[in-house]
């Protein structure tokens, strides 16, 4: 099946003041605010808040950029089909799923105490839609992989013996065979290499683990030493599909012809032996 990319705009900061013209995006390729760079914001000036002189807003703006390195990262594996912010909404996600395509979301996540783990994507009437792990859990998917580029897609509260739950945890309990997610908080340049290098290793037939494995021997043996700590390229994980753990509630038949096969072999090998 022809894997399907989901892309999602950047987030950017208003400049009080500014609201209603271009301004400098921030979150660019570089990693941080470029003065010369010029965009018109790709979200509207709605339900915002203010934080130390700057406003963040929350709604959509159509037209505005994409995601950092969206375009590079989804031609590094090759007959992907793109969906950008407007055309890769929720209903999208859901269908490629449930069609058993494999799926990439590139988008912003959040899983902090207090607050359902969550993604964002465009809702199908059009506006930004908070798509938590509970209810991807609750969706039929066929989809043998699925990759959540998205900040801590992959955390979420602790329950004993299976993790933390999160996105990449809704998304397998959907049915997903194999789902690669971020722990932390996702540094956009360094997780554009690590993408790169993954994407490539899918390319030669390596299987996710491997794919990632190699991707992040790749990044490392190319970074400086700055960007050799864990953190640019620790967090990403692959999680595989699997049944909870429940304690047998008695011992089957076959545990007993065992264990008496091995206690028959025990003694004839313990007999005394006549000696002459």
């Amino acid at each position: 099946p022809r894997p399907q990319y989901l892309v999602a705009q950047s987030q950017v900061c208003y400049v009080r003041g500014l609201q209603q013209g271009p301004i400098a995006r921030m979150g660019t390729a570089g990693g941080g605010q470029q003065p010369g760079l010029q965009h018109w914001a790709p979200y509207a000036p709605q339900q915002g808040h203010i934080q130390a002189g700057v406003t963040k807003v929350g709604g959509l703006l159509p037209g505005g950029p994409t995601l950092p390195y969206s375009a590079t990262e989804s031609a590094s594996y090759g007959r992907v089909q793109v969906w950008g912010p407007q055309q890769g909404t929720v209903g999208r996600l859901r269908q490629a799923l449930a069609q058993g395509q494999p799926v990439h979301v590139a988008t912003h996540g959040l899983a902090v105490p207090g607050i359902a783990p969550h993604i964002w994507l465009v809702g199908d009437s059009g506006g930004l839609q908070a798509v938590a792990a509970q209810q991807l859990a609750t969706w039929q998917a066929q989809s043998p992989w699925a990759v959540v580029a998205a900040c801590q897609s992959s955390w979420g509260p602790l329950v004993a013996g299976q993790g933390p739950q999160g996105v990449a945890q809704g998304l397998l309990q959907a049915g997903v065979g194999q789902v690669l997610g971020h722990l932390a908080y996702l540094p956009e340049q360094a997780g554009h290499h690590i993408m790169q290098g993954f994407y490539g290793q899918l390319r030669q037939g390596q299987p996710l683990p491997g794919a990632l494995q190699q991707a992040q021997r790749q990044y490392l043996h190319q970074a400086d030493a700055q960007h050799q700590h864990p953190y640019y390229w620790g967090a990403w994980q692959v999680y595989s599909s699997y049944l909870p753990y429940a304690p047998a509630k008695g011992l089957s038949w076959w545990w007993w012809v065992a264990g008496g096969s091995i206690l028959l072999i025990a003694l004839r090998f313990l007999k005394p032996r006549t000696v002459f």
